[in-house]
């Protein structure tokens, strides 16, 4: 999700990203010093949809959620709860049970 309003992020990232208003000290039309004003009537509603919008995004968009589960499941100490540890806390089972 970016700010439409702000040129530049157009430039890096192009249409692609989900682009929402939140103003900018650029005019929006021509690039140069200025200003971009998004007028909200209802504020509330507005960033709540923003943020429906950035949860959706981050549940069904396959790279985040493959780089989430990566980063949640694959680090250091993931590996070592789920793995390692088990073995190093294994214990034997008496024979004379």
């Amino acid at each position: 999700m970016m700010n439409r309003d702000f040129p530049p992020f157009r430039d890096i990232f192009g249409w692609s990203p989900h682009q929402v208003g939140f103003s900018s000290n650029i005019n929006a039309l021509t690039g140069l010093d200025g200003d971009t004003t998004t007028n909200i009537t209802n504020e509330k509603e507005y960033y709540l949809d923003a943020a429906r919008v950035l949860q959706y995004e981050l549940k069904n968009d396959r790279t985040l959620v493959l780089k989430t589960m990566l980063r949640k499941d694959r680090n250091l100490h993931a590996i070592f709860r789920n793995e390692l540890e088990p073995l190093i806390s294994y214990e034997v089972p008496d024979k004379h049970e």
